[in-house]
């Protein structure tokens, strides 16, 4: 999941170079089992969201970490949203 969520930041480079948006990236090695065309929709979502409503020459930060059998991932902006917060525990996916 890690590295599915790097690409996505590294997909949106133009975007936040183009604002001058400093963008910082920290992860832990995690590994879920999901739909991977569905979770790359939201990472984009969610990160077009945070580029966009942050102002030029801001900062993006987003994190994902483990705890008690969850995975959160936290994208944080100086936008209007603020702070997006996702808990993800145990994804699965079902056909």
């Amino acid at each position: 999941m890690d590295i599915q969520i790097q690409q996505a930041i590294l997909s949106c480079e133009p975007q936040w170079l183009e604002k001058q948006i400093e963008m910082e990236f920290f992860s832990e090695k995690i590994w879920i089992t999901a739909n991977k065309d569905l979770l790359n929709q939201v990472w984009m979502n969610l990160h077009h969201n945070a580029i966009k409503f942050t102002p030029e020459g801001r900062k993006i930060q987003v994190s994902i970490t483990s705890h008690l059998e969850k995975t959160i991932v936290q994208i944080t902006d100086t936008g209007i949203g603020k702070l997006i917060k996702l808990a993800l525990a145990k994804l699965v996916a079902v056909d």
